[in-house]
């Protein structure tokens, strides 16, 4: 088992349920002041970064844990220049080989900047044109990809000598969102303009187009069979990914945007924050199996076990952590943290 880590935006704590007892076992501050907004954890479960903005101040603080001692064991400031634009959200993401953090900060253009998880050290930075709307790493830690709006544009960086080496910038890639399908083939992008493309991610070839309604978020099973996207209309369209056919849609109503998918493939879990509830969707018949009543959920994330299910919740003004059990789609515990919860992560 392992430990659920959840940033607030009230004193910008963090807060560290154990899985095993679903108990809050851990309470500490990211920053002394500004806001925090993106996390992860390295695929050994030994680090947790939180990335966060200092108001007032040309940088943004990246604090880092260490999930045995579930302590702050570090800070790093990374130098913004003109300022970061708050109402934007930072985006992290790390290597699957645990080498490197990367962070995309929003400000009037877009940062990128690179951490070295063994030194916790600031090793590098780009900085191009752009909002930038999603960061993806391959699987095999050789690239990433960033999708930015004005101007429209797909960036891949060589991690290994942090260069930017091809920019797929075209009028219609208006990028919404990007996703990269498990086995690191294709990218899927998700545009304004009620299109989804799938790219290859080698040859930057159009696959596919396909016809989706305002898509916003994917999730892909992880042996790369079906990816799910969600749209701001209240759609979820199941995808084959082999042929590239839309196989299905449900209607689960306005705010229906944050999805998981279960490590084991066996569920899908749509959160629906204007409905308070996350709706279960079995993949191997790709129907609704069950409704969970969860008030004003915010994000969610599922165990490595693909046992629990932990969806971070903004109720009544304060904030809580809903244990739903996979095996009974129930929920099975409810742990108090402080209030305005915005991320959440799970150690390995």
């Amino acid at each position: 088992m392992g430990y659920v880590y959840v940033l607030s935006a009230t004193n910008r704590q963090v807060s560290v349920i154990d899985t095993k007892t679903h108990a809050l076992i851990a309470v500490n501050q990211v920053t002394n002041a500004g806001d925090g907004n993106g996390i992860v954890v390295t695929p050994n479960g030994q680090f947790v970064y939180i990335v966060s903005f200092l108001l007032s101040t040309p940088f943004s603080n990246v604090a880092v844990f260490d999930t045995k001692t579930h302590s702050r064991i570090a800070n790093i400031r990374i130098p913004v220049g003109n300022g970061i634009n708050v109402n934007n959200k930072n985006l992290i993401a790390v290597t699957s080989d645990g080498r490197y953090v990367y962070i995309v900060v929003r400000s009037r253009n877009t940062l990128v900047a690179v951490i070295c998880t063994k030194t916790h050290d600031l090793i590098g930075t780009l900085l191009f044109g752009g909002d930038a709307q999603e960061i993806k790493i391959s699987p095999n830690s050789q690239f990433a990809y960033i999708a930015t709006s004005s101007p429209n544009q797909v960036i891949t960086i060589d991690i290994k000598t942090n260069k930017v080496i091809n920019i797929l910038s075209k009028s219609n890639i208006a990028a919404n969102r990007l996703a990269l399908t498990p086995d690191g083939q294709s990218l899927y992008i998700s545009l304004f303009t009620n299109e989804v493309l799938v790219i290859d991610s080698k040859t930057y070839a159009l696959i596919s187009k396909l016809n989706v309604t305002e898509p916003f978020l994917f999730a892909f099973t992880s042996d790369s069979r079906y990816a799910y996207i969600t749209s701001r209309n209240g759609e979820v369209t199941v995808v084959d990914v082999k042929s590239n056919t839309i196989m299905g849609k449900f209607n689960l109503g306005s705010g229906s945007l944050r999805l998981a998918v279960s490590p084991q493939n066996k569920w899908v879990y749509i959160l629906e924050s204007m409905h308070g509830r996350v709706t279960a969707i079995e993949t191997k018949s790709n129907r609704v199996v069950a409704t969970i009543s969860v008030p004003s959920p915010i994000d969610l994330k599922i165990t490595p076990d693909s046992q629990y299910v932990y969806t971070i919740s903004n109720d009544a003004g304060s904030g809580a952590v809903y244990t739903i059990d996979t095996k009974t789609n129930r929920i099975v515990a409810k742990t108090l943290i402080n209030s305005n919860p915005r991320v959440i992560a799970i150690t390995p």
